[in-house]
């Protein structure tokens, strides 16, 4: 049935005779489901080490959520996903008749970055340049660079980009 109220009476009739009788009216509510949502509907991940992905549900009063591992907490909203894999999430949601409908999230994982960086030519003298490279992969094929860090043999780090040292060394990135 769809949502809204019915009211039923039953007829009895007594096969022997022309007897007939009725019950009492009784009336019947058939409650809708409810909307259940659930944001994101997708997202993706990096792994490992990526920020979890925080699902968020509405359109019921309760949450269960499957498969529930990877989640914290497990039930109700919101709730954060750290999955090892690529998982769709389902998430069932109940409202105050008891009525329930189910809204889904895939959380795809993706590879961990792998960079590779080159200088060409990977000796030069002072007051000349060098052409520094990187090779990258990532899901999507989107990557950010965030920081660059300038190296001298033997000192180590010496501060992130824009890198300035003191001796006329000048790192300049572009095409970012």
């Amino acid at each position: 049935l769809t949502a809204g109220t019915y009211f039923y009476r039953l007829n009895v009739t007594c096969s022997n005779s022309p007897v007939t009788g009725y019950s009492n009216e009784i009336t019947l509510t058939v409650n809708a489901a409810p909307t259940v949502t659930v944001s994101p509907t997708s997202a993706t991940i990096c792994q490992p080490g990526g920020t979890p992905i925080t699902l968020t549900a509405g359109g019921a009063v309760t949450y269960a959520w499957s498969p529930t591992s990877d989640l914290t907490p497990t039930s109700g909203s919101p709730v954060s996903a750290n999955p090892g894999g690529t998982t769709t999430y389902t998430v069932t949601g109940t409202d105050a008749n008891g009525c329930t409908n189910t809204a889904t999230s895939v959380i795809t994982v993706a590879s961990a970055i792998s960079s590779v960086a080159s200088a060409t030519p990977a000796n030069v003298c002072s007051g000349t340049n060098s052409q520094l490279n990187v090779a990258t992969t990532a899901l999507l094929g989107v990557i950010k660079i965030t920081e660059v860090t300038l190296f001298r043999t033997g000192t180590g780090a010496t501060s992130p980009y824009p890198a300035f040292v003191v001796g006329a060394d000048l790192v300049e990135i572009s095409n970012i």
